[in-house]
């Protein structure tokens, strides 16, 4: 997607959730779903998700899990003090992370058949992501050289709520524990470039799972809850 309408497509998405927030029905009044290869799949009674061939994906929101940056920073963690992880470090690391998430994802989308939307409307799904306890292996940036013991790059706990663009309610809601391939040899250089790259193909796999379990959704309608 071109750069400008995709920068076009958040501030209106922005504005538009702004103002659907108090219409959304909230992730109590869904239902349980087949999860498949996810954690946890929940959908609204009645919905039919055959409907919705175009998505609109909000800028993904990404959050380090607790203990993270304290143990990675720590002195034991790295014995050479002047290469100790900063707390400007994590924040360029946490926007880098969701810049490549926000590029990569709904290209992934586009690949299984979704059109990109560029604002609300029938027929349009908004996807609502967010990255929580992200945890990175081997953070330090610009030390090639660097031995990471470690089998992955990371993981974090992926979730994603489902909107329909034109009223504003929660539709679906999804979430799955995600790690990075595992790495061979277990030993390994690793440097930043190399972890981005791991941290992009599993954002990809996300992309993919998602979709693939909006499409086996599709013809489906679910249940009213009992009550």
């Amino acid at each position: 997607m071109n750069t400008r309408i995709r920068n076009t497509a958040y501030c209106l998405l922005a504005v538009f959730l702004a103002g659907a927030a108090s219409a959304q029905t909230g992730s109590a009044n869904l239902s349980p779903v087949p999860a498949g290869p996810m954690d946890e799949v929940k959908a609204a009674p009645g919905v039919n998700f055959g409907q919705f061939r175009q998505v609109l994906i909000a800028p993904v929101k990404m959050t380090f899990a607790p203990g993270w940056f304290r143990e990675v920073s720590d002195y034991k963690f790295a014995p050479n003090l002047a290469s100790t992880l900063t707390h400007a470090d994590a924040e360029k690391i946490q926007k880098d992370l969701a810049t490549a998430f926000d590029r990569v994802v709904p290209d992934e989308f586009v690949r299984r058949g979704y059109t990109l939307a560029t604002a609300a409307g029938p027929g349009v799904m908004i996807v609502e992501p967010s990255v929580s306890q992200v945890w990175i292996t081997n953070p330090y940036h610009d030390q090639g050289n660097r031995i990471a013991v470690t089998q992955s790059s990371g993981k974090g706990v992926f979730e994603a709520t489902l909107l329909d663009s034109q009223t504003g309610a929660t539709i679906g809601y999804s979430r799955v524990r995600l790690s990075t391939l595992p790495i061979a040899p277990q030993f390994t250089k690793s440097s930043d470039v190399f972890v981005r790259a791991d941290w992009e193909d599993m954002f990809k796999r996300w992309a993919q799972l998602q979709a693939g379990r909006l499409d086996t959704m599709k013809g489906q309608t679910v249940a009213a809850r009992i009550q």
